[in-house]
This record gives C-alpha cells, sequence and structure tokens, in this order.
C-alpha cells in the first residue's frame, strides 16, 4: 500500500499517466532513462569499447574519445589559451587552466626555461629539481669528517660548526648560544610571548648539561640510565 501511495504522488503532480518507457530489446527490461538502459544492454553485449588504438591498444567507447587520445601519440595540442599562449590537447584541461588568470594571476605567467633542453617550467623549484638531471649530483661540497655532502659553500660551512661545537649565534635576552641563526630566531619567540627572563635552567646531576624544560632534562637524564643498566 505504501508503495502504491508514493506512486500516485506521479499523477498528483501533473507527470503523464503512461510514464515513457525504454525497453530492453534483449530480454524485455523496462527502463525510464536511456541511461539506464544503455548500462544494462551493456550486460548483453560485453565490451562496447569498440574503437580501438592501433597504436597501444587502448580502447574506447566513442569514436570521439579516440580521436582525443591519438593527440597524446602525436602530441598536438590544438587548445590554446588566449592569455597566455599555452597549449593543452584537451579543451577541458584548457577551461581548467583558464581559471589561473580569472584569479588575478599576472598574464602571461613568468617561464622559466632550462638552458640545456628548453624546457620551461613556472617555478624556480621545478627548474632547479630538472636541471638536476642533466648535472647528475650537485652536492659537490663534502665534509672531511664525516662525508656528509652539500649543494651550496655555506651550508657544509654551517654544517662544521656540529664537528666543532661551536655557537656562534648569541640570544640577547639570556645569553643562551646556538649554532644556526634560524634557531636563534625560533628561539627569540619565547622571549617575545611573555616568558619570563631569565629562563630557569635545569642540570644533570650526571654530566651538567643544561635543559631549559623538565621534560628535555629527563629525556636526557633516561641515556645515563641505559649507559648505567648495560
Amino acid at each position: 500500500m505504501n508503495t502504491l501511495l508514493i506512486h500516485t504522488k506521479i499523477h498528483e503532480n501533473g507527470i503523464p499517466s503512461s510514464i515513457q518507457v525504454r525497453k530492453c530489446s534483449e530480454c524485455g527490461k523496462e527502463f525510464k532513462s536511456r541511461a539506464g538502459l544503455w548500462k544494462h544492454e551493456q550486460a548483453h553485449f560485453g565490451n562496447t569499447k569498440v574503437h580501438k588504438c592501433d597504436l597501444c591498444g587502448k580502447t574506447f567507447a566513442e569514436s570521439s574519445r579516440l580521436k582525443q587520445h591519438y593527440l597524446i601519440h602525436t602530441g598536438e595540442k590544438p587548445f590554446q589559451c588566449e592569455t597566455c599562449l599555452k597549449r593543452f590537447n584537451k579543451k577541458s584541461t584548457l577551461l581548467v587552466h583558464t581559471k589561473i588568470h580569472e584569479n588575478g594571476i599576472p598574464s602571461p605567467i613568468q617561464v622559466r626555461k632550462c638552458s640545456e633542453c628548453g624546457k620551461e617550467f613556472k617555478s624556480r623549484a621545478g627548474l632547479w629539481k630538472h636541471e638536476k638531471t642533466h648535472f647528475g649530483n650537485t652536492k659537490v661540497h663534502k665534509c672531511d669528517l664525516c662525508d656528509k655532502a652539500f649543494a651550496e659553500s655555506s651550508r657544509l660551512k654551517q654544517h662544521y660548526l656540529i664537528h666543532t661545537g661551536e655557537k656562534p649565534f648569541q640570544c640577547e635576552t639570556c645569553g643562551k648560544c646556538f649554532n644556526k641563526k634560524s634557531t636563534l630566531l625560533i628561539h627569540t619567540k619565547i622571549h617575545e610571548n611573555g616568558i619570563p627572563f631569565p629562563i630557569q635552567v635545569r642540570k644533570c646531576s650526571e654530566c651538567g648539561k643544561e635543559f631549559n624544560s623538565r621534560a628535555g632534562l629527563w629525556k636526557h637524564k633516561r641515556t645515563h640510565m641505559k649507559s648505567q643498566s648495560s
């Protein structure tokens, strides 16, 4: 009865009493939409992807999709952006691309070209990563103490501070020293956020090493406990 009541709403809402149905020519099953009928008929007729690429064997249900697929093999890009002149092999990809310009990104987009092969990139990072494939390993500055290598001599110089124990960057507020300027800058945020000065330090009773927090000291003490138990 409930199903009947739901069905009567169709007629009450002015939909014709005889809803057009589409019948499967193989088994007679009825469908209200072409899409439903088409999907069902696939079960009878098997694979409908009859349009086959003779270059890679990939198949498609529609000849238009196969035609578009061939552009991958030929390298053609018939769809061009009117703003920056970049080309695409799919109209849908071009439409997505145009959103870049609509959202206020400067036109034309600055591109960076590889000096070796001419390939273009939108970012310095992308170009740098690509150029490594031409020039091989760029980490030519090698530490003679631990064999770690760096792309820039300045990074190697900073690395040596780990071995020497030097900490040339000192906090003007509490006097604590660091081997990296970036670490010092992070540290200064402690004082800017109103943490008391001077910061209370906690000293390890075993080796005298100092810590700003109980958690740091406790974690450090565990290394002594492990060495004593072994």
